[in-house]
């Protein structure tokens, strides 16, 4: 969450990386440090970060990372409870329930987006999709996005973005019509 740095050169550098489970010689090295709001819904319940962690859940966090680059640091199970669900402030609590408030049935998990949130109409339908992947049940099941599909995906949004004719610091996906960033 707190691990990248980027400079005004636009260089990326990963900081505080150590929360590696490492397998290595048919022994895995568990790792018992973690970030709850980055651990997949199907561990949530668990009560030590000490166990055997799949590929899948690295592309649940990977995904979250991903969308918080995209969303302004938005967390996806960050939202506003509906009236009368079980929805809940706690983040936990909605990672745990798969109540993934930009979800495309976020109305039927109880919850919605923020106000003033980046809408997820922002990215085409494919990475929609993916996103939806990863943070619904389907993604607990082993369906959540590669990274190979991720930088598949990413790669191919860097080819359709264009300039706001307002502001030239707004880019944004040629698919849509007018700039998200002026809008909000």
């Amino acid at each position: 969450q707190k691990g990248v740095m980027v400079s005004k050169d636009s260089k990326v550098v990963l900081v505080d990386s150590d929360s590696f489970q490492i397998n290595a010689l048919s022994t895995v090295y568990l790792c018992d440090a973690g970030t709850q709001h980055f651990t997949p819904p199907e561990l949530q319940s668990l009560t030590s970060f000490a166990v055997t962690r799949t590929v899948n859940h690295d592309n649940f966090g990977l995904a979250l990372l991903i969308f918080h680059l995209l969303f302004g640091a938005r967390h996806p199970y960050a939202g506003v409870p509906l009236q009368n669900s079980a929805a809940d402030v706690e983040l936990e609590s909605n990672i745990k329930n798969f109540r993934y408030a930009y979800a495309r049935d976020s109305q039927s998990r109880g919850i919605a987006p923020p106000p003033r949130s980046i809408p997820l109409s922002m990215v085409p339908d494919a990475m929609e999709t993916m996103f939806h992947q990863a943070f619904t049940e389907r993604g607990a099941q082993g369906a959540r996005p590669t990274a190979q599909q991720w930088v598949a995906e990413l790669d191919r949004v860097r080819g359709h973005l264009k300039k706001c004719s307002v502001s030239p610091m707004h880019v944004y996906q040629d698919h849509l019509v007018k700039c998200p960033w002026c809008a909000l």
